[in-house]
C-alpha cells in the first residue's frame, strides 16, 4: 500500500511529506477541474468519504473452485553474459555458430522445438537477429528445460520462478483475501506445482476429494515456461562479437523491441475439462461452490479437426450445465486464453454458448475474439479488424470508443 501511494504521489508530483494523503487529494481535484469545470471540492469530499466506507466493507465468504491450468512460471534477463553461458555451456562453438547461420533445416527463424542445447541456443540468437522485437515460444523436453535452468542458476543467473498458469494463480490470489479456495486438479501434480500453492489452497479431485498440495503431489517434472526476457536497444553480445552471421549475413544483435523467448517444457499437464469426473461428483462441487472459474478452453482449439475441437468444448459444456441445474446460484466464469489454433477457436465458443456466466479477456484480445464469433456465426455484425487501426497500442485499446 505505501509503495503504490508513493507511486501515485509521484505521478501527481506530490511530495512525500506531512499530509500526503491531503495533498493526492488536492492534487487530483485539480486534475478533475482542468477536464471538467463543473468538477467540485464537494465532489472529491463525497468521493473521499465514499472510499473510506469502501474499506470497511468486509467480503462476504464464499467458496470459489478453479480450474484447469497450471504450470511453473520462470523468468531471466538475457544479458551478453547470460547468453555467453549458454553458448560455452553447448560445448562445440562451431557448430554452435553454423546453426545459427543456417538455422531449422525446414526454414523460418528457431526451430519450433529444439532438441538439443545447440538448437536451442541457435534458436535465441536467431529470433534476437530476426524477430524484429516479437515474441516467441518454444517448446523443448523436460531433459533440455532442466538443462536451461541448470546452466543459468550455475553461471549465477538462477530464473525466479513462481506459480503460472491463470487457473492456479487465480486460486492463490483468492486465498489471499480470505476466501475458500479450492483448485481441480483430476490427477496428482507435480512436486514443484504443490509447493508453490499458497497456504490455504484446497485441491480437489475427480472424486470431489480434497487434499492438502503437499499430500496430492508426486516427483513427476512439471511444465516451466522459462520467459529469456531481453530490452528493445540492447546491444548483446555473442563469443564477444556485436554481431552474428546469420542466414548468410552478418547481424547485430540488437533486439528490436521489448521482448522474450519462451521456452516451455513439453512435461506433464493438465487436460482442460472434466473429462473423468461422473454427475454425481459434479453435483457436489456445484453445491460446495460459489464461483467455478476456470481457464483451459484454448486448449480445446488444438483437437485434429474442428469437429473434434467441438467435441472436447461439447463434453465441457455439458458438465457445466449438469453444475449450474444443480446449482443456478453457482457463478461460472471463463478465462479467455489466445487459442492455439485459431481455425478451430469458433467451434469450441460455439459449443461452451449457453454454458457461462462471464468470460474476461484483456482489451487487446476483444477485436480478434469479436472476429472469430462473426467467423463462426455466433454474433451479427461485420468483423472488427478492418474497422480499427492494425497496430492497436494498449493505451488505445482500453478506450471505450475502442472497445465497444
Amino acid at each position: 500500500a505505501a509503495r503504490e501511494l508513493a507511486k501515485h504521489a509521484a505521478e501527481l508530483g506530490v511530495a512525500i511529506t506531512g499530509d500526503v494523503a491531503a495533498a493526492i487529494q488536492a492534487a487530483e481535484l485539480t486534475v478533475g477541474q482542468s477536464a471538467d469545470t463543473r468538477v467540485s471540492a464537494a465532489d472529491m469530499e463525497r468521493a473521499v468519504a465514499r472510499s473510506k466506507r469502501a474499506a470497511l466493507l468486509q467480503a462476504a465468504p464464499q467458496t470459489d473452485l478453479f480450474g484447469f491450468t497450471r504450470v511453473v512460471d520462470a523468468k531471466v534477463p538475457l544479458t551478453s553474459a547470460s547468453l555467453a553461458a549458454l553458448a560455452g555451456a553447448c560445448g562445440d562453438p562451431a557448430a554452435l555458430l553454423a546453426a545459427i547461420d543456417k538455422g531449422p533445416p525446414e526454414g523460418g527463424a528457431t526451430w519450433a522445438r529444439p532438441a538439443s542445447p545447440i538448437e536451442l541456443v541457435a534458436s535465441l540468437v536467431r529470433q534476437i537477429a530476426l524477430g524484429d522485437g516479437a515474441s516467441k515460444q518454444l517448446g523443448v523436453s523436460p531433459e533440455l528445460s532442466q538443462w536451461l535452468d541448470r546452466t543459468l542458476h550455475e553461471a549465477g543467473f538462477a530464473p525466479q520462478k513462481a506459480m503460472g498458469g491463470a487457473g492456479a494463480f487465480a486460486a492463490n490470489l483468492a486465498a489471499a483475501v480470505g476466501t475458500d479456495a479450492r483448485f481441480f486438479s483430476a490427477d496428482k501434480v507435480p512436486d514443484a506445482i504443490a509447493e508453490r500453492f499458497a497456504p490455504g489452497v484446497t485441491l480437489v479431485d475427480k472424486t470431489g476429494g480434497t487434499h492438502a498440495p503437499g499430500a496430492f503431489a508426486d516427483d513427476s517434472p512439471a511444465r516451466v515456461n522459462m520467459s529469456l526476457e531481453y530490452g528493445a536497444g540492447q546491444a548483446l553480445e555473442l563469443c564477444g562479437q556485436p554481431n552474428a552471421r546469420v542466414n548468410g549475413k552478418d547481424v547485430p544483435l540488437v533486439p528490436g523491441g521489448n521482448s522474450r523467448v519462451i521456452v516451455g517444457a513439453l512435461a506433464k499437464d493438465v487436460r482442460p475439462g472434466l473429462q473423468d469426473v461422473d454427475d454425481a461428483t459434479l453435483i457436489k462441487l456445484a453445491r460446495s461452490a460459489d464461483l467455478f472459474f476456470f481457464v483451459g478452453a484454448h486448449y480445446l482449439t488444438q483437437a485434429p479437426s474442428e469437429r473434434a475441437a467441438a467435441d472436447e468444448a461439447t463434453k465441457l459444456a455439458v458438465a457445466l450445465l449438469t453444475m449450474k441445474k444443480s446449482n443456478p446460484a453457482l457463478v461460472i466464469h471463463a478465462q479467455y486464453v489466445v487459442p492455439k489454433a485459431f481455425e478451430n477457436e469458433p467451434a469450441v465458443w460455439g459449443a461452451l454458448k449457453g454454458a457461462l456466466d462471464s468470460l474476461a479477456l484483456n482489451v487487446v484480445e476483444v477485436a480478434p475474439f469479436v472476429d472469430a464469433l462473426v467467423d463462426g456465426g455466433l454474433c451479427a455484425g461485420g468483423r472488427v479488424s478492418g474497422k480499427l487501426p492494425t497496430e492497436v497500442p494498449r493505451e488505445a485499446a482500453e478506450d471505450p470508443a475502442h472497445m465497444l
